[in-house]
């Protein structure tokens, strides 16, 4: 049974499969993968926010992008994961609301096993309108990915036009 706050990935029911975790031969606990999206407009943006990883409830500390191994007894864990991004980041770059407000949650319930680790991928959304992604392997596509190529789509088209026009201007002006 899952959690009564877990979040569910786009289009699954509570009735959906689990994702099917593979464990690897290792320390016993959880290898939480956390990525962002490195062609933003301003790729720098999530390099100053952070992953903030929780599971069964209990914060995990000191957690960065990349490789973040948390040693765990075995068992079954709720881990959600999410992204919180600093004060100038949250008012300037990304559009949460309020600085602190954590964008792109993700939840899975994620087995370990004695001898062995539990590798999972988080990845965070290019909006706070979309949830992240989490699970055995990374997404083809980050979420949010589309509104981003709409925007940059529309930024072009209206540069185009405005070269356009600056140019009949000076050409026939």
């Amino acid at each position: 049974m899952l959690p009564p706050d877990f979040i569910l990935p786009h289009g699954a029911t509570p009735q959906s499969p689990m994702p099917e975790y593979i464990p690897e031969p290792g320390d016993t606990g959880i290898v939480v993968d956390a990525d962002f999206y490195k062609w933003t407009p301003l790729p720098y943006a999530f390099r100053f926010c952070r992953p903030r990883i929780v599971m069964n409830g209990q914060e995990v500390p000191d957690t960065s992008w990349g490789t973040n191994f948390v040693p765990l007894a075995p068992g079954l864990y709720h881990v959600r994961v999410s992204t919180v991004p600093n004060w100038f980041i949250a008012w300037n770059f990304i559009p949460t609301g309020a600085p602190g407000q954590e964008i792109g949650f993700a939840d899975a319930m994620i087995p370990v096993r004695h001898g062995h680790r539990t590798r999972t991928c988080y990845q965070a959304s290019l909006s706070r309108i979309y949830a992240g992604a989490l699970g055995p392997e990374p997404r083809e596509h980050f979420p949010g990915r589309h509104l981003l190529l709409v925007a940059h789509g529309a930024f072009g088209l209206l540069l185009a036009v405005l070269v356009g026009m600056s140019l009949y201007k000076v050409l026939f002006g």
